[in-house]
């Protein structure tokens, strides 16, 4: 148990690691986060709107008639809005601590697979081809279904679910070094 948690803590750190090179200077060379030409006023709007309740919001979402919101539908824009109110600190390190423990119990749950799983397995490759298949059937679940259910932009998707491939990838090669069916 001592080889999986240190194999999961060695994984989350380079998960960590990983999320800042791509979500920092990549995504930014790429252009993926867009800036609203007037976002203060998009801001103000926002707040005059929904004030302090914090929420998912979908527009247009008026179900109260159905002829009238095919038509909001049709004619645009669909927005998805994620609303908090309250700032919070840019940077906060509460969000790297809470982020670290996210990787590191997405890193032990995978890991527990490849143990679970392990001793079916020939060789180092096949225990990163398991951990890299089963985040890239996450990756595709949980980020494509999105732009198809929810009408979100692709580009964005695409380029989370390139992320969530990668890090399982990375993950993979991280534990299956420690993990090779000998922990039980």
């Amino acid at each position: 148990m001592k080889k999986v948690v240190v194999a999961s803590i060695f994984a989350a750190i380079a998960l960590f690691v990983w999320g800042f090179i791509y979500w920092v200077p990549l995504a930014l060379a790429l252009n993926v986060y867009r800036t609203a030409p007037d976002e203060v006023a998009l801001a103000k709007a926002l707040e005059d709107n929904l004030g302090n309740n914090d929420g998912f919001y979908f527009l247009p979402s008026d179900m109260s008639d159905e002829a009238t919101l095919k038509a909001r539908h049709a004619a645009g824009p669909i927005v998805t809005i994620a609303y908090i109110s309250g700032g919070r600190p840019m940077l906060d390190p509460k969000t790297f601590v809470f982020g670290f423990l996210h990787n590191l119990v997405s890193s032990l749950l995978m890991a527990m697979l490849l143990v679970w799983l392990a001793p079916r397995l020939r060789s180092y490759q096949e225990r990163v081809r398991l951990v890299a298949m089963a985040g890239f059937a996450c990756a595709v679940f949980g980020n494509l279904g999105r732009p198809l259910w929810l009408v979100q932009p692709w580009s964005y998707h695409v380029f989370q679910s390139v992320y969530e491939i990668t890090s399982w990838l990375l993950v993979g090669l991280v534990l299956a070094f420690f993990i090779n069916g000998s922990e039980k």
